[in-house]
């Protein structure tokens, strides 16, 4: 009776969205940035890439995410962070893959990943994100394709964590709406 079942099923009958050990999918947890990449790849279809040398230092060859953190990096969906934060020793960039994402990230990720041109027309379309905020023209592209919408108030609160049943939803949007899980 979860909002989002219908997603989160269609999802996981074609392998881009999984649960934890214990069976549960968790909807209302907050997801991942490396769980959004291999959410991603997965919809997309793309093969994954296994560079021996990792482009990013928080993310090592043994991380489980690691080919969907370098796939999404090899189709220019992220660029990461460069060094410098809490415990980021350089040279080297980051990627933060146990950070969780927010809506507005993960709109700019899909948008990218499907590769949409941007589209402004008639926006701004959410009070909490005009023209001067940097995700501004990737959650309008969103909002035109109907992969998003905000909350009652007006407001889409592009710095909230985004949750896995979000992104779920999300992602079947942005393919199109394929109906039911089967």
């Amino acid at each position: 009776d979860h909002w989002a079942y219908t997603y989160i099923e269609f999802m996981a009958t074609r392998g881009i969205v999984s649960g934890y050990p214990d069976g549960t999918f968790r909807p209302n947890n907050s997801a991942t940035r490396a769980q959004l990449s291999k959410m991603i790849t997965i919809a997309n279809g793309w093969p994954v890439v296994t560079p021996a040398t990792p482009s990013f230092r928080d993310v090592p060859t043994s991380n489980s995410f690691y080919s969907y953190v370098e796939t999404v990096k090899a189709h220019n969906v992220i660029s990461g962070y460069p060094c410098g934060g809490a415990n980021e020793p350089c040279p080297g960039s980051y990627f933060r893959p146990n950070n969780n994402v927010t809506r507005a990230q993960s709109s700019k990720m899909i948008v990218v990943a499907f590769g949409w041109p941007i589209n402004t027309t008639g926006g701004p379309h959410f009070s909490d994100v005009g023209p001067t905020n940097p995700f501004y023209n990737f959650v309008e592209t969103a909002y035109h394709h109907t992969i998003i919408s905000g909350y009652g108030d007006g407001t889409f609160r592009w710095g909230n964590n985004a949750t896995r049943g979000q992104i779920s939803k999300i992602l079947w949007n942005a393919l199109g709406s394929p109906g039911p899980a089967k």
